[in-house]
């Protein structure tokens, strides 16, 4: 088992969590709290999504300077952003099923709406530009959900969907995406290409023929 370091999309805002008991445990065992019973522990995902709901009123705020900020935030195996200022519903539609695909058939993830992700400097690093607001959050927030359960197959179970609204202008904001890892795996998407595919550093990609035959029948390969 190999330690696995938190990136947090701000170092001083999303701090990593570490079990303070853990220091003599398996290295593993020391980054994600721990829990008893039948409950898992939760995913970096979900643990990020958490903290990042926890900033109740300021959340826009956080979310609106993460293009000015100091270190660059970009994107992770778990953390994908997605423009939003005027993209059709189809593409909505077709980034929505693969981002429920992919994230759902490895380990789970978050996609944030509304933020501008592409190569900026020199030399080029990609990473959030600023705001690309989505035009009323509520709405699509509720398109999102209503197409939840037609975006793959199987559909991924306890996926959670926010929309965060600007206090000074409620026609535009962010809506933040939760994408837990999938009970049932691989998961089709079933609007982008009726592809499978899994997120492999920032990016989906389709699987390959043996990864794919490993995770039809586990243990066979």
């Amino acid at each position: 088992c190999q330690t696995r370091t938190l990136i947090a999309l701000t170092p001083s805002d999303w701090p990593v969590r570490r079990d303070p008991s853990a220091s003599s445990k398996h290295p593993c065992t020391a980054l994600l709290p721990v829990q008893t019973g039948l409950v898992p522990n939760p995913s970096i995902a979900e643990i990020h999504y958490r903290d990042l709901l926890a900033k109740g009123g300021t959340l826009f705020a956080h979310l609106d300077g993460l293009g000015g900020a100091a270190t660059p935030t970009s994107e992770t195996e778990w953390l994908d952003f997605k423009g939003a200022s005027k993209i059709p519903d189809a593409d909505a539609q077709k980034y929505w099923s693969k981002a429920l695909a992919g994230f759902g058939t490895t380990q789970g993830g978050m996609l944030i709406w509304g933020l501008d992700y592409r190569k900026q400097g020199d030399p080029a690093v990609d990473c959030v530009m600023g705001p690309s607001y989505v035009s009323k959050p509520a709405a699509f927030k509720s398109r999102l959900m209503e197409l939840h359960h037609m975006m793959s197959d199987p559909p991924v179970g306890g996926v959670e969907v926010e929309a965060i609204v600007d206090p000074n202008d409620k026609t535009r904001g962010f809506v933040v995406c939760y994408i837990p890892e999938s009970v049932v795996k691989p998961v089709r998407a079933e609007h982008a290409g009726k592809q499978f595919y899994i997120r492999v550093g920032d990016d989906f990609v389709v699987p390959n023929v043996a990864l794919l035959r490993s995770l039809f029948a586990p243990g066979s390969y």
